[in-house]
């Protein structure tokens, strides 16, 4: 059982290896396939012209200097052909890998669920695809090239039976491909079963890159040493490495370590036999000569140590192949196996701000639900706010309102059309949205604003517009205006933003966003972390600019919303209250209690 699921493996691998190499092109694989075949038929032919070197050395003429001339060329193109061989094996490795990377890329870009990338077997496997592809030995890449290194080393196998059957007979030179091979096939299986024990450690090895990221990353190193967390992460890193390395150290001894033990004593057991008949048929025919013989342990000592590892293939082989299904595994869940995401649509310029209508809508993360049957309406050019306490669920109706889950009950409709899974992605290039949980992009400045929008419709005067808007006018003036600079001071003459500042970023694109087609802007606690005065004057400001616009913010801080249009009040998964801020204050229910407990701390009215 366990053999035949080796075996599996082993053909499923086989085929993977075809995909991949029909990246490669077939120019460049024909190269490589050459300098192989040239590179593998150089040992044989050395051999041979040594062998024939020593018989003819007692006898000068043309026997001596054919010899040296076969040896000589022999070694000299083993010379030329190494380099050549690193440079076509990198190219092919760099060629495979960037359509990987390509590949990745594609495969999370072009999914709509966001449930499916936010699950774990999906992160695992797309971290540990990351981790590998940036690996020096273990990429995909270098798997194919490892895979075409060992046409060389059976061509130079062929070529020393060859001899074996010239210098001893047929019999003695399929011993000792017999030998060569079933050793190769025993170390081969071991390297497939250790490959597989790697694969089943993704998610111990991913705690351990975690750790070990934490502790180096520059960004994180002033809260590593403020708190003084550097030993408590050393010990546990240490820790965490033990916990990892010793159940795969007990497993590559069983695995690799007995396995190779045993092949390597029955390779020297056969590989002595298959000497003595070798000798033995030599002698038969009277003294051998001392060329010959030459020949013979020669041929012999590569059989013996075919099976050994190869370093150029064998670990490449296994452990690239991990990357490469763990991709595998990714594009079967989120249910893509695109190359690349598809271009962006443009967006045109003054679309009509859109009109949407939640029915209905129902959804859970796990049994409790978290949404029961939502009702409310987006009116076209409206502004709505959203309020509601910590973990009503406000940010997971904007995920379902943006089109990122799927609803288990209702339905969202966008000018009277339900957005389906099918229009999800043409949805989410019309909206700019705007969560609590911003990134911080290490791209440039101007990067940061139009990345929403058309790269080959950027206006440089809007972007200022649009940074002078969200308060970072301080920031321009600091940077002599100067859109190219990077964001983050690990860049040559970059800088880096407050976490107030890289809000006010978000914000910015949020507006360029709009004033470049977008049919609906949601904002989600966009300013948790300004002050509340700040955060009133800038809703202030931005609700007076993007009037006319679809518009839904969600913020804990009701002086903020006071402001918009209407007020919806989610509570136990329904909307409760809907209404404009004098309407739901009047009505004294829970917005009026909520409003009047932040006015009285805040001094508001």
């Amino acid at each position: 059982m366990k053999m035949r699921s080796i075996l599996r493996r082993r053909w499923d691998n086989l085929a993977q290896y075809q995909i991949l190499l029909g990246w490669v092109g077939a120019p460049l694989l024909a190269l490589d396939l050459a300098i192989q075949l040239l590179t593998g038929l150089t040992g044989p032919a050395v051999v041979l012209g040594m062998g024939l070197a020593v018989d003819a050395a007692r006898r000068e003429g043309a026997a001596l200097a054919q010899a040296l001339a076969l040896t000589g060329a022999g070694l000299v193109l083993q010379q030329v052909l190494a380099p050549l061989q690193v440079w076509v094996a990198a190219e092919v490795a760099q060629r495979v890998d960037c359509l990987v990377s390509s590949r990745l890329v594609g495969a999370v870009a072009a999914s709509d669920d966001l449930r499916l990338l936010e699950s774990t077997p999906v992160v695992t496997q797309v971290r540990e695809t990351i981790e590998l592809l940036g690996s020096r030995h273990n990429t995909p890449g270098e798997a194919v090239a490892g895979a075409l290194a060992l046409v060389a080393r059976y061509v130079s196998l062929f070529g020393a039976v060859t001899l074996l059957v010239w210098v001893a007979g047929g019999w003695v030179g399929l011993f000792g491909l017999v030998i060569a091979l079933v050793n190769r096939l025993g170390q081969s299986f071991g390297f497939s079963a250790w490959s597989a024990v790697m694969g089943r450690r993704m998610r111990p090895r991913q705690r351990l890159v975690y750790l070990r990221d934490l502790a180096t990353d520059p960004l994180v190193a002033r809260e590593v040493r403020k708190l003084r967390l550097s030993d408590w992460l050393a010990d546990r890193y240490r820790q965490e490495s033990r916990r990892y390395l010793r159940p795969l150290w007990a497993a590559r001894r069983k695995v690799l370590g007995v396995r190779f033990a045993g092949y390597a004593l029955v390779s020297l057991v056969l590989g002595g036999v298959l000497l003595w008949v070798g000798i033995h048929h030599l002698t038969s025919h009277g003294a051998p000569s001392a060329g010959r013989l030459a020949i013979l342990l020669q041929g012999t000592a590569v059989c013996i140590l075919f099976g050994v590892m190869f370093p150029e293939s064998d670990g490449r082989m296994q452990y690239g192949l991990i990357a490469w299904n763990a991709l595998r595994g990714v594009e079967q869940a989120l249910g893509t196996t695109v190359a690349r995401p598809a271009a962006p649509a443009p967006m045109s310029d003054g679309a009509a701000p859109a009109d949407v209508r939640l029915e209905g809508l129902t959804f859970s993360y796990t049994a409790a639900p978290v949404l029961c049957g939502v009702d409310l309406a987006l009116p076209a050019g409206s502004s709505t706010a959203l309020v509601g306490i910590n973990g009503a669920g406000k940010s997971t109706l904007v995920k379902l309102l943006a089109g990122y889950y799927q609803p288990q009950a209702g339905q969202t409709l966008v000018d009277g059309v339900s957005l389906g899974p099918d229009r999800a992605r043409e949805w989410q290039r019309s909206i700019a949205i705007l969560f609590q949980d911003y990134l911080p992009y290490q791209l440039s400045l101007r990067d940061n604003v139009v990345m929403q929008s058309p790269l080959d419709q950027v206006d440089d005067a809007l972007v200022a517009s649009c940074l002078q808007q969200a308060g970072l006018g301080g920031v321009l003036g600091r940077i002599d205006h100067s859109l190219e600079t990077p964001m983050s001071r690990l860049a040559p003459g970059g800088t880096d933003l407050s976490g107030g500042q890289w809000q006010r970023l978000a914000l910015a694109r949020a507006s360029y966003a709009v004033r470049t087609g977008s049919r609906l802007l949601v904002m989600d606690e966009p300013t948790s972390q300004m002050d509340a005065r700040g955060e009133a004057e800038f809703y202030q400001r931005f609700l007076d600019l993007t009037k006319g616009v679809t518009t839904l913010v969600i913020s804990h801080r009701f002086s903020s919303v006071r402001r918009a249009d209407r007020i919806a009040v989610l509570d136990g998964g329904v909307i409760t209250e809907l209404g404009n801020h004098n309407e739901l204050v009047a009505a004294g229910g829970t917005y009026a209690r909520m409003f009047a407990a932040q006015a009285d701390r805040y001094g508001l009215s």
